[in-house]
This record gives C-alpha cells, structure tokens and sequence, in this order.
C-alpha cells in the first residue's frame, strides 16, 4: 500500500498521542496527589489520636476481660468498617486466638441503633462506633444513652465528633477532616490498630 494511504491523516495521529500523554500525566498527578493527601492527614492523626486510641484498645480490652461484650456498629459506608473489626475479633486478626466477644448492630438510624444497644448492651460492655461524617447520627443522644446503660462509648469520626461532650467513661477519636473518604481511610487504620493493640494486650501479640 502506498505510503500516503497508510499515513492518510498524520496530524490526526500525532495530535491523538498527545491527548493520551495529557491525560497520563494528569491522572499521574492526581494519583501523587491522593497519595500525599492520604500521608499528610495520617501525618497529623498521629500526634492527635495516638493516646485516644490507646485509652481505646485498653477500654475495649477491660470489657473483654471482666466478661463484658463490645458491641460494634458503623454508619453509611464505615459500617463496613466496624463489620471488619467485629469479624477480626470473632476469628483472628494476624495470629491464630480464641474467639473474642464481639457483636455487630446494624445502624439505620440514631432511634434503631439505640433500640439496638438497650436490647442487647449491659453494664460494663463497650460500644464502638465507626461514624461516617455524611450522616446525621445524633452523638450526644448516643452517648447520653451509654452513660444511662452504664456502657462505655468510643466515637471514632470526623472533626466533628469532638464538639460532643464526652464523660470520663466515654472516648472520643476526631480524625482532622470532615472529608467522607478521607476520613474513611483513616477510620482504617484506626480499626487495625486497634485490633493490633487488642491482641497485644490480650495475648501478647506483636504484629
């Protein structure tokens, strides 16, 4: 075939492969940026939630060892987190362990959560709850309804969730952030470390 006819629109093809590295770039930036969001929020938890979530893995560790159940719950998507941390704690999280008291309430609403923890929650359980900043769980209603039930609460969310007034017996974990996702990442790691933490404590497992 001539040349000509194979090459028909030169600038067509030469102005196509622009296009994509454009976009390659542009996607290549967007992904460094993700990332160094993603590093500077965690960056910035470190110093603001390493003795909250440490109260934390000590508290829900005191219920397990008196006998008592952590109840688990999320709302929206980090209900899915809360799931996964109910799950490590029924079965193993990175070593083999007997099976830890852990139950999971579902979360439609702030009135079903707290039908939820009347019914199941007693004296000396632990409630910890994943909050997602995009939904409208009425906190101070929660928490009032722990103290009453003598439960002790941790709150893990967004920038928020501090403005709540926390008791002696209750935890508050404020991620910097109002971002959903954001927030949701680190609601991540928070839940890891604190099965990492729960298994130390417990069992004397270093992971």
């Amino acid at each position: 075939m001539p040349s000509w006819k194979a090459n028909k629109h030169p600038s067509n093809n030469s102005r196509g492969k622009t296009m994509h590295s454009m976009y390659t770039v542009c996607m290549l930036e967007q992904i460094v940026t993700h990332f160094n969001q993603h590093v500077d929020l965690t960056s910035q938890s470190i110093e603001l939630l390493a003795a909250p979530i440490h109260d934390s893995a000590s508290m829900l560790c005191q219920s397990m060892l008196t006998q008592n159940t952590v109840l688990c719950a999320g709302s929206l998507h980090s209900t899915r987190i809360a799931d996964q941390f109910c799950c490590y704690m029924q079965h193993h999280y990175q070593h083999e362990r007997p099976a830890l008291p852990c139950v999971s309430l579902c979360d439609v609403d702030t009135d079903h959560l707290i039908s939820n923890l009347t019914a199941l929650g007693k004296p000396g359980d632990s409630l910890l709850f994943f909050k997602h900043p995009d939904c409208n769980t009425n906190i101070t209603q929660l928490i009032t309804t722990c103290e009453q039930l003598n439960i002790h609460a941790i709150i893990c969310g967004g920038l928020h969730v501090a403005q709540n007034n926390f008791k002696n017996t209750q935890n508050c974990i404020s991620i910097p952030s109002e971002d959903a996702m954001s927030v949701m990442q680190v609601q991540y790691v928070i839940m890891h470390t604190l099965c990492s933490l729960i298994d130390y404590q417990l069992f004397n497992h270093q992971g």
